[in-house]
């Protein structure tokens, strides 16, 4: 939160007041802790509209962050099933779990400056294709192989070059 106070941008925790507010701009680095307060205030309220018949104010929605240590909370998100498995053989091979295996990749997101939408799809259909209906471990090794015999062509034709008529 200091980092957006110090720019002098916000006054209030929650001045953000639309999506048009938040930067999608290159370079704009991490997601601030304003722009995680005001969806997290539009996520609550959805779900208080959901549960009353009477308008939500602003005085009913949180003006802070919960705390880093708060109680967690269950959402859910669908995967297939290739993907569970590899989740599940990574946790059992890190010896952990899937939901803490989640819980970092969740903090790097934190952390990670976001990408436009554009260059996201890209990167998602890039993943989705490298994995895929692949043996991955094969590839993997079929391609380090690879990259290690271009890397003796290379010294090879290096030194053919070195040798060339003097």
């Amino acid at each position: 939160m200091a980092r957006a106070r110090a720019s002098g941008k916000y006054s209030q925790p929650h001045e953000i007041k639309s999506v048009d507010d938040v930067s999608r701009q290159p370079g704009r680095g991490p997601v601030t802790e304003q722009e995680a307060l005001f969806f997290h205030r539009e996520l609550k309220r959805r779900q208080l509209e959901r549960t009353g018949d009477t308008p939500v104010g602003d005085d009913q929605l949180p003006t802070e962050l919960p705390a880093g240590d708060a109680t967690k909370i269950v959402i859910s998100q669908r995967v297939s099933e290739r993907q569970r498995a590899y989740l599940e053989a990574l946790a059992h091979i890190q010896g952990t779990t899937a939901a803490r295996i989640i819980d970092v990749m969740i903090y790097e997101a934190m952390l990670g400056e976001p990408q436009s939408p554009a260059e996201f799809d890209a990167r998602r259909r890039e993943l989705e294709r490298s994995v895929r209906g692949r043996d991955r471990v094969t590839d993997l090794r079929r391609d380090r192989a690879k990259q290690q015999r271009i890397a003796r062509l290379r010294a090879e034709l290096a030194e053919l070059e070195g040798e060339g008529p003097r």
